[in-house]
C-alpha cells in the first residue's frame, strides 16, 4: 500500500510538472507583453510630446500677422489646442483652465465633453482661501499634479466645489507651470471608469504642460518684442518727421537771418549816400 501511495505521488507530481511550467511560462509571457506595451506607449508619449512641442513653437511667428491686442490671447489658444489634440483622441472628455493671478479669475479657453468642443464662463477664484472653489483651484495651491479616483469623497472631506454633474470617477489635474508661476492646469476626466489614469497618463500630461509654459513664455516674450520693435518704429518715425521739421526751420532761420544781413547792409549803405551827395556837391560847387 505504502508503495502504491507513493508511486501514485509521483505519477501526479510528473503529471502536474508541465502544467505548473506552463502556467509559468504565460506569466512570464503576459509580464513580457505588459511590459512591451508600456515601453511602447511611453515611446508614443514622447513622440507626441516633442511633436506637440515642436508644432507650438512653430505657432509663434504667426504673431506677426496677428493684431496687437490679440496677439497674446490668439497664441495661447492656438497652443491649448495643440496640447489637446492628441489627447482627445483617448481621453474625449478634457479642459484646460487659464489661470490670471492679477485679476483672481479662470478662464476656459479649451474644453471638450465627448470630443466636442464646450463653452464654459469664466470665474472668479480666492485662492489663498483652501476651502474654497473646486479641483481645479486646489491643484493651482498644490502646484503639483492630483489623480482622484473618489472624486467625491476628496471634495466633501476638504469642503470643494464638486465638479460639474455627472461626477467623474477619474479625474486627473495637471499643473501648467514656468517656473515658480501657475500659468493654468490641464485636466483629464472619465464618467465611467475609476483609477483611469496611471503614472504613465501624469507624466505624459507633466510633459506637455512643461512644453507649453514653455511655450507660451516665449509667445509673451516674443509679443513684448513684437510691441517694442513697432513701438521703437512709431517712435523713429516721428523723430523723422521731427527733424524735417527742425530742418525746415533751421532753413527758414539761415534765410531769415541773410535777409535781415542783407537789409542791414542795404540800410548801411542807404545812409552814406546822403554823406556822398554832399561831398559830390560840393566839388561840382567848387
Amino acid at each position: 500500500n505504502t508503495w502504491i501511495r507513493w508511486s501514485l505521488a509521483i505519477v501526479v507530481v510528473i503529471s502536474a510538472a508541465p502544467v505548473t511550467y506552463s502556467i509559468s511560462q504565460r506569466r512570464a509571457r503576459i509580464k513580457i507583453e505588459a511590459a512591451r506595451e508600456q515601453a511602447e506607449r511611453r515611446a508614443e508619449v514622447l513622440r507626441v510630446v516633442n511633436d506637440v512641442g515642436r508644432r507650438m513653437t512653430s505657432k509663434i511667428p504667426a504673431l506677426e500677422k496677428i493684431s496687437e491686442k490679440d496677439s497674446k490671447k490668439e497664441i495661447e489658444k492656438d497652443i491649448f489646442e495643440e496640447m489637446c489634440k492628441p489627447i482627445v483622441a483617448w481621453n474625449p472628455t478634457m479642459y484646460i483652465a487659464r489661470y490670471d493671478p492679477v485679476n483672481q479669475r479662470i478662464s476656459f479657453p479649451v474644453s471638450y465633453k465627448d470630443k466636442k468642443r464646450e463653452e464654459y464662463p469664466s470665474r472668479i477664484v480666492e485662492i489663498d482661501d483652501s476651502q474654497k472653489g473646486g479641483l481645479t483651484e486646489e491643484v493651482i495651491r498644490r502646484r503639483k499634479p492630483l489623480n482622484l479616483s473618489h472624486v467625491e469623497q476628496f471634495c466633501k472631506e476638504r469642503g470643494l466645489t464638486l465638479p460639474v454633474p455627472p461626477i467623474p470617477k477619474s479625474w486627473l489635474g495637471v499643473p501648467i507651470m514656468f517656473e515658480e508661476t501657475v500659468l493654468g492646469v490641464m485636466t483629464l476626466l472619465n464618467d465611467e471608469i475609476e483609477n483611469a489614469y496611471s503614472q504613465d497618463e501624469e507624466d505624459a500630461l507633466s510633459a506637455l504642460t512643461a512644453q507649453a509654459a514653455i511655450a507660451i513664455e516665449n509667445a509673451r516674450l516674443y509679443s513684448q518684442v513684437v510691441q517694442q520693435v513697432a513701438k521703437l518704429e512709431t517712435v523713429n518715425a516721428k523723430l523723422e518727421e521731427a527733424n524735417l521739421r527742425i530742418a525746415e526751420k533751421q532753413d527758414m532761420l539761415t534765410r531769415s537771418i541773410i535777409a535781415s544781413d542783407f537789409v542791414h547792409r542795404l540800410n548801411n549803405l542807404a545812409g552814406t549816400i546822403p554823406i556822398w551827395v554832399d561831398m559830390i556837391s560840393e566839388e561840382l560847387g567848387q
